[in-house]
Order: C-alpha cells, then structure tokens, then sequence
C-alpha cells in the first residue's frame, strides 16, 4: 500500500518537476525549437541596467520576459489550435473566424469602419483637411499631381462570411466621411474603389480577398489597378489600357495567410487562386537600383521599396506611398509608367518629403487600406504640427 502510494506521488512530482525545470534550462541553454507566433510586431529587447534609472527597469525587464520567455511560442501555439479546431473559436483577439472558414482580422480600426459606430471629429477633419492641403500643394510645388485610394477591408467586400454576431448601423463609416470631406472641401482626388469590388464580386467566380488573410488576391489587385488607371487616365490619357490579355494566368493553391497563422489554420483556408504574370518582360528595364534608406526597426526590409522602370520614357512616372496592400498592386500598376515606386512605410503614410523631392513624379499616391485610417491622425507634415 506504502509502495502504491509513493507511485502515485511520483506520477504528480515528476511532471511537475518537469514543467518547471524544462522551461528554466531553456533560458539558459536554449534546447527547445523557436516558434513564430506571427505577430507583425518587433518582440521587446532585454533592457541595459542604468543604475541612474533604476525605476525604468522592473516594467521594462517584466515587458521583454513576456514576450521571450521559455516555449511561449510553442504554448500559445498549441493554445490557439486547440480553441480554432475543437471550437472553432479564435483564441486570439485580433482573428475571426466566420463563415465556411473565412477569417477576418477583428482589431477595433477593422470593425468600426464595418460596423459604422463612430465617425472623425469636426476637429479631426480639419486636422487632416489642413495636412492634406499641404500634402497636396507641395506635391505640385515637385511636378507631381496627388491621389488618395483608401482599399476596403474584406468585412466590407465579403459581409456574408462574418460571424452573425457582427451587426451594422445604417449611415455612413469614416472612410466615406473622409472620402466626402477630402474631395468636397479641400479639392482632393480620392479614387473609389468599394463599387468596382462589389461588381466584380458580383460579376466573377475568383475571390477579391484571400481565406485566411487580410489581403486582396492577384484578381483583387488586378481589379483595384484597373479602377485606379481609369482614373489617372482623365488626368493623363497616355497611361495605357490595363487589359486582363497583358498577363498569363493559372491558378496555384493558397494555404495559410497572415491570420491563418497566428492561429495555425492554414489547412482549413486552403483553396486554388488566380495567379497573373506580366507576359513582355522585355518592357522593363533591368538592374533598377532601389535607393530609399530602410528604416531600422521595420521588420519587412525587402517590401520597404520596389523600383521598376519601364523602355517607355514618354509615359509618366508614379510614386506609391502605401500598406502592405501596395506590394500586391504593383505588379499591375508599374508596367503603365516609365518609373515606379513604391514605398512601404510602416503604416504611417508620411508625406515622406525627401523621397516626393527627389522623384518629382508626375503621379503620388497615398495607397491605405481603410483599416489603417486613423493612422492619418499619427504623422502630419505640417511645419507646425
């Protein structure tokens, strides 16, 4: 009886042993595998001692141990697929999970502008009526004309696929607020892209967002470049006809996405898409040397700047300021412009003056997907602001 006894307090003391001192050797000698928990942000760096400063240093050594501490990637992994799997339920509060496996990103930028609960402040407007007033008049001051595209989110495109629970208010949301306001009160070209993806939803059997991400698919991107060329074409009628006959086209097999992820679902989000290849690759001019200094703490250096030029000089030229959603665009947008660039800058959609100056393109486009809106309010170009 002692015997059996002592066993069974072995089968509670061993594992209980074992939870503590795996993760504690871990710190040391670092044994266990990394796991990535997708979380589009730089985790915190351990913090210098100051012993000037010592009341800095609890809160910032408690920060960098909650994001580094031994197997929280492989813990919270495990965590988040066991809610996504056995309740279909996101663990995480940045991820949705809807209808026939649709996910949506659930941060509180994405949902308002669905739901329509609050619009920008009287005060807010001018704030960005005066920064877009400035934007735009130095912008011509450099030979360039200014336009604003603010891409829809896919709660917007594909409502049928959120979970029921998500309702929306009747009236306008802050991108047709701003939208409104830019074009009426302060002359700004803003080019509108939500009616050409609710036709082309309409009209296609090729999805305009993909399953398990936030972002638009080649069909999508081919969708929002051709609305966008019709426009800059009143302003210049020399930009060519962008025509599904210039791209070779197959499909090939989506698993994962950004959201798919984080929450490790990328089986359940697989599904075939529709690929585009530009057919003359002999239009474009080889060995572009991209030449915009990369910040240091943005994590996707290579997106940062994409630079083409084409063999066509009289075409104009365009510079892209833009969210992620700028790289899927322009593969469509740059073989209609001698040069492009296009810059991903952080989310902060800056004027970035050094770069609008040294390019002094014909065409500048601020490219934001209309999640991100209330950035606008972060990072002004105004000398007094």
């Amino acid at each position: 009886m002692e015997s059996t006894n002592r066993l069974k307090n072995w089968v509670i003391i061993l594992p209980f042993c074992i939870c503590i001192l795996v993760p504690t050797l871990d710190n040391i000698f670092s044994f266990l595998p990394k796991v990535n928990l997708k979380e589009n942000r730089k985790l915190a760096e351990s913090p210098k001692v100051d012993f000037a400063h010592l009341d800095k240093f609890p809160n910032e050594f408690n920060t960098y141990f909650n994001d580094n501490f031994s197997m929280r990637g492989i813990m919270t992994k495990l965590h988040r697929k066991l809610y996504a799997e056995l309740f279909r339920v996101s663990s995480v509060w940045n991820v949705l999970i809807g209808e026939d496996n649709w996910l949506f990103q659930s941060t509180v930028n994405y949902l308002e502008i669905y739901k329509r609960k609050t619009l920008f402040s009287i005060n807010e407007l001018e704030v960005l009526g005066k920064e877009f007033q400035f934007r735009k008049e130095f912008i011509e001051q450099n030979g360039g004309k200014m336009y604003i595209v603010f891409a829809p989110t896919k709660n917007q495109i594909y409502p049928e696929k959120l979970p029921r629970y998500l309702l929306k208010k009747n009236g306008i949301n802050k991108t047709e607020q701003l939208s409104e306001y830019l074009r009426k009160d302060i002359g700004v070209d803003v080019i509108e892209l939500h009616s050409a993806f609710h036709d082309a939803k309409k009209n296609n059997e090729e999805v305009l967002y993909y399953k398990g991400d936030t972002h638009w698919t080649h069909f999508g991107a081919m969708t929002g470049a051709v609305e966008i060329s019709k426009y800059l074409q009143k302003d210049f009628p020399v930009i060519p006809d962008l025509k599904m006959s210039d791209f070779e086209t197959f499909y090939k097999e989506k698993v994962g996405g950004n959201l798919a992820s984080i929450i490790d679902y990328r089986e359940k989000v697989a599904m075939p898409i529709l690929n585009f290849k530009y057919k003359d690759e002999s239009r474009f001019r080889d060995s572009v040397v991209e030449t915009y200094p990369i910040p240091k703490d943005f994590a996707y250096k290579k997106d940062y700047e994409i630079t083409t030029e084409t063999i066509n000089s009289e075409l104009p030229k365009i510079l892209c300021i833009s969210d992620s959603y700028g790289g899927y665009i322009q593969p469509f947008l740059s073989p209609l412009f001698s040069r492009s660039v296009f810059i991903f800058d952080k989310w902060e959609f800056k004027l970035n003056e050094p770069i609008v100056k040294n390019e002094k393109a014909d065409v500048v486009l601020f490219l934001l997907m209309e999640g991100h809106i209330n950035n606008l309010l972060k990072n002004h170009s105004l000398p007094d602001s």
